[in-house]
């Protein structure tokens, strides 16, 4: 949980601490995204190394797309958004889409192609991403912080 402390108003005062304060809210909040985004790191593509075998298979099909396999593997996998994104997709779920697109092309062709996300999901996206960074934050006063 990231512990925020209420500062309705600052004056000439309190601004310096305030300032300070806030900072570090945003770094904290900065914090538990990027360890999101480790995460999401360590994790990619898991339907791929847990079900190694039923990826060779489905590669070696001649249809990766109609497999059993590939089915599973886009209802798992959070980053597969325009195959099926999920319902509370955030933007963690987008950078790791940004990557694996050019990571993929580039290995593959040299190449990386236009991702062209809709601006519906993008939209749902952030709102998701506030949410969760909302659902983190504990907001307290002073004097509850001091308690």
């Amino acid at each position: 949980m990231i512990t925020v402390i209420k500062s309705p108003n600052a004056d000439s005062r309190s601004a310096e601490d305030l300032t300070k304060s806030h900072i570090s809210d945003v770094q904290q909040g900065l914090k538990f995204f990027a360890n999101m985004l480790r995460n999401a790191g360590w994790a990619h593509d898991f339907t791929k190394r847990v079900y190694m075998e039923e990826f060779f298979e489905a590669l070696t099909s001649g249809n990766v797309k109609d497999s059993q396999w590939y089915k599973m593997h886009i209802s798992r996998e959070r980053h597969h958004l325009l195959s099926k994104a999920p319902e509370d997709v955030n933007l963690v779920d987008v950078f790791e889409h940004l990557v694996d697109c050019t990571m993929a092309g580039l290995a593959r062709s040299g190449e990386v192609y236009d991702v062209d996300l809709p601006p519906e999901l993008l939209q749902k996206a952030c709102k998701n991403t506030v949410e969760l960074l909302k659902s983190k934050v504990e907001v307290l006063t002073l004097e509850q912080a001091v308690e």
